[in-house]
């Protein structure tokens, strides 16, 4: 009896495993369908609050409320859009000042460079020579990203519209825990974002430094990404910040939003989240690669609450619950789901 209980829990490993790679595979070769679909199901998390305060303040029809969520939704991708290409004609406008300030500033650190004795015409001059390249494929691949994300806009408010208009009763069971982890992560993550990108674009304009509002979208979106968004959110404006002259106080634009950014994610961040653990830092991180080698930068978007919608599913089986409580950092004996609420990390 004992070896056939082995037997099939093995065998139920094989499959699991298999699946995991199927499912990788399917998710990876249809991610141009499934990357809006699941935005989409986000989005519809984050706006639904609004539908109910709509029908239940206002006293609107349901019909009106889920246009104007729709049209608020639509409006969001516009603006996104919109700065985007601002943004872009800004920088090839002033590409040729750009080019001719980073010559004067590759001068300066040359001669600095000389007076402290290092042999300029060598490996550094390679390196300063480099840089340029470096940054501006550093913020090609950002604005790409956010390219990406409003070029499926569309895709994404025809799945809205759909999700919306099927969601005719509350969630319950497992889909019900789901959503109330999922609601609690995103909502308290969207607030967090807005606060910090509001702060660096003041910041930013106090400063007068070009794209700000740029830099603030950045911000905002990035503080989505676990771990390295913040970093690639700070060093973004860094080469625009150096090299327009008509910046004021560049070290403070650089240091203060870094200061923000740190006090935010440290120190805000955690209190409004609260202290539970729901995934563990090292879950965290390989979720950030896996989902980022499957979709790209929006893969590294959705990764928290992807991961966190995973392990809330796997803690519903006993035989799959080891796994969740690997997850989410609890190696000691596995607790019922019934009797453990589900925490949600910051």
């Amino acid at each position: 009896m004992a070896t056939e209980e082995s037997e099939r829990r093995v065998q139920t490993t094989c499959l699991l495993v298999l699946t995991f790679i199927a499912s990788g595979a399917a998710l990876y070769f249809v991610r141009s369908v499934v990357v809006p679909f699941v935005l989409a199901g986000f989005f519809v998390i984050l706006l639904k609050p609004f539908i109910d305060w709509q029908t239940r303040h206002l006293k609107l029809p349901a019909g009106l409320a889920f246009a104007t969520t729709l049209l608020l939704g639509a409006s969001v991708l516009t603006f996104t859009g919109g700065v985007i290409a601002s943004s872009v004609a800004d920088l090839a406008d002033k590409q040729d000042e750009y080019i001719e300030r980073l010559g004067e500033l590759e001068d300066k650190v040359s001669a600095s460079l000389q007076r402290m004795g290092f042999d300029t015409e060598s490996k550094i001059e390679k390196v300063l020579d480099r840089l340029p390249q470096l940054g501006g494929t550093l913020l090609t691949r950002a604005i790409n990203g956010l390219v990406g994300v409003a070029s499926q806009g569309v895709l994404v408010l025809i799945f809205m519209g759909f999700l919306l208009a099927g969601m005719t009763s509350e969630p319950a069971g497992t889909w019900k825990r789901v959503h109330e982890g999922v609601t609690k992560y995103l909502h308290a993550k969207v607030a967090m974002s807005v606060l910090t990108a509001v702060l660096v674009y003041v910041i930013l304009v106090l400063c007068n430094v070009p794209l700000a509002l740029l830099w603030a979208l950045f911000t905002f979106l990035l503080n989505f990404v676990p771990n390295i968004g913040s970093i690639v959110a700070n060093l973004l404006p860094i080469p625009v910040i150096l090299l327009s002259p008509e910046v004021q106080a560049p070290w403070i634009a650089i240091l203060v939003p870094i200061a923000v950014q740190f006090v935010v994610g440290n120190v805000v961040e955690p209190k409004v989240m609260g202290k539970s653990v729901g995934l563990h830092p090292v879950t965290i991180l390989m979720a950030l690669i896996f989902w980022g080698l499957l979709w790209g930068f929006i893969g590294m978007l959705l990764s928290v609450p992807l991961t966190l919608t995973l392990r809330i599913l796997l803690e519903q089986s006993e035989f799959t619950r080891p796994l969740a409580d690997a997850m989410a950092g609890r190696l000691g004996p596995s607790s019922s789901p019934e009797t453990e609420p589900t925490p949600v990390e910051g």
